[in-house]
């Protein structure tokens, strides 16, 4: 209870929820939280480097606390900051409008969406925050 770190401090690792699950019924009744499941089965699938969004910074010493706890495979985990893109529209429900007031074909989306960046729809020029204008 007295580390600086929130997480650390008596940390969850289940949940108990005496409902019918959508998937498994009555099956379980215990669930794993998040920063117990995610250490555990990045060591379990060895994945070599867990990727994450910066609002999970916190986390990181508890999921190195239960790797180390367990002795098992421990993966290197990487926090990352949100990317974006200059004259580019990002939001998915941004776009939607677009494609409804006809202002672009739905058929172009593709281009703006981060996914794009990494299969090649997007160009080198544009993903470093440069407007690569409108390509056919």
């Amino acid at each position: 209870m007295a580390s600086p770190n929130f997480n650390m401090r008596d940390p969850v690792m289940y949940r108990i929820l005496h409902a019918t699950h959508p998937h498994t019924g009555d099956e379980w009744c215990v669930y794993p939280m998040y920063d117990w499941a995610h250490g555990l089965e990045d060591s379990l699938e060895k994945v070599t480097h867990s990727i994450c969004t910066l609002e999970f910074e916190n986390h990181r010493p508890l999921y190195d606390w239960f790797l180390d706890q367990l002795g098992i495979y421990h993966p290197q985990q990487i926090e990352f900051a949100r990317l974006n893109l200059t004259h580019t529209v990002m939001s998915k429900r941004k776009l939607l409008q677009l494609v409804k007031e006809g202002s672009c074909a739905a058929g172009t989306i593709r281009a703006c969406r981060r996914s794009a960046a990494f299969d090649g729809g997007a160009t080198r020029r544009s993903q470093s925050g440069v407007s690569a204008g409108a390509s056919a």
